[in-house]
């Protein structure tokens, strides 16, 4: 088969057979011609924070399964504010959970508390062991009055 490219000066055939064979590489070698140029340019970090992870939202397949239950459970969770660098505001968290605990009228209240709240509880008991340990106390009282 016999091409040539459009060119008003004498470097038609050139350029049609750079173009050809610079095409057989591109299909022949597998060459990326767009995106990133270097896949080990950059590495992709899978550890997160622990405060990261706490906020992350449940996969979609999980989440159909979780609606009723989440819907129902919403009204038990507290909203844990970010701070500028983006880890949790334990303090206020804690806060706002001690003044949930006290208005818990029933066993169940204290019980959805906790599961509503439990990936924030989960990273302080990492971030904030001190914390964690009196409000863990604080849900046991709760239980037991």
């Amino acid at each position: 088969m016999y091409g040539e490219a459009m060119d008003s000066a004498d470097k038609a055939t050139n350029k049609a057979l750079s173009a050809a064979y610079k095409y057989a590489c591109i299909e022949a070698f597998c060459i990326p011609t767009e995106g990133e140029q270097d896949a080990d340019k950059t590495t992709h970090d899978e550890t997160l924070p622990v405060a990261q992870k706490a906020l992350l939202v449940p996969k979609l397949d999980q989440q159909s399964r979780l609606d009723s239950y989440t819907d129902h459970k919403a009204e038990y969770a507290i909203a844990a504010p970010v701070l500028k660098d983006g880890a949790l505001d334990y303090d206020a968290f804690g806060a706002d959970l001690e003044i949930a605990l006290s208005g818990a009228k029933t066993m169940h209240d204290v019980s959805m508390i906790k599961k509503a709240n439990a990936r924030v509880l989960n990273a302080m008991k990492v971030d904030r062991p001190e914390m964690f340990e009196f409000l863990k106390d604080l849900f046991q009282q709760s239980v037991h009055r």
